[in-house]
């Protein structure tokens, strides 16, 4: 970058910006890049190393600090895959096995096999929970 005198002086983008010569001022790299060279590339990403665990969504407008702070839990029950708002309600776009989505809800599908072997569905509090002692598969406890 050249001052008025045409001294070169070093251009001192922030983190997350790029020197574009043909406007002589900094430029913000594209959505989630920490570093690029231009608008159109990107070296660095954030936050690469944060995936949420199921029934979790990762919130990139949280103010923790900790990135694994940013995992926030879906408010769909049941949900396994949700993501940002749609008219101020979570958008679920996967169940956990053994329910489907049903308007955006997650409700018990009686024909999965939502447990693993030696648990059952319990229907009253939709949570799998273990068969009796030596028992593979039940309905109840």
């Amino acid at each position: 970058m050249l001052d008025e005198v045409k001294n070169c002086k070093k251009a001192g983008c922030a983190e997350g910006e790029y020197w574009l010569e043909a406007e002589t001022s900094c430029k913000a790299c594209t959505a989630g890049c920490l570093k690029c060279m231009n608008g159109n590339s990107c070296s660095s990403c954030e936050d690469t190393g944060i995936y949420c665990q199921g029934g979790y969504r990762y919130d990139a407008n949280s103010v923790a600090e900790n990135h694994n702070e940013k995992c926030v839990e879906c408010l769909v029950a049941g949900c396994e895959d949700c993501d940002g708002e749609s008219q101020g309600n979570l958008v679920c776009n996967k169940c956990f096995r053994g329910y489907k989505l049903q308007d955006n809800s997650c409700v018990v599908d009686d024909t999965a096999k939502p447990c693993a072997s030696g648990f059952y569905l319990n229907k009253d509090t939709g949570n799998c929970a273990a068969c009796a002692k030596g028992c593979n598969q039940c309905t109840d406890a």
